[in-house]
């Protein structure tokens, strides 16, 4: 026990080796903070379609799958069975609105919006009308 080289441990080694261990602690806190699934794009999940995993409606939050990632969300004024098809039509910091698509390609919503123009890339855009 009366090792110099245990006091060298204990002076000099030991709170090196605890520094290094709290940055890298405080490194993957950081990077796991920083590092959001898809929420850096979500902006550009308006008016892509998804598809319901669980019962979506007004009053009760469910899980949609958009570009084969899960999403809470919440529907407009429909309700959303398992299985049905909609469209994001606005995006929040933790769900997703969405709606049932148009049945005619150029609907106009009660919202304001043209809704349910589809784009050359297949998918539905919300723009002004």
């Amino acid at each position: 026990m009366s090792s110099p080289f245990y006091y060298l441990f204990l002076a000099m080694i030991l709170p090196i080796l605890l520094i290094i261990g709290f940055l890298i602690i405080v490194i993957l806190v950081i990077v796991a903070i920083l590092k959001p699934v898809s929420k850096k794009w979500a902006l550009d999940l308006v008016g892509e379609e998804c598809v319901v995993i669980e019962e979506v409606s007004p009053t009760k939050m469910g899980w949609v799958r958009v570009r084969g990632e899960l999403w809470k969300a919440k529907s407009i004024r429909h309700v959303l069975k398992k299985g049905d098809k909609g469209i994001v039509v606005r995006v929040f910091t933790d769900y997703l609105l969405v709606d049932k698509p148009p049945i005619f390609p150029f609907q106009r919503s009660q919202y304001g919006p043209l809704y349910g123009e589809i784009t050359k890339f297949g998918k539905y855009s919300l723009q002004m009308s």
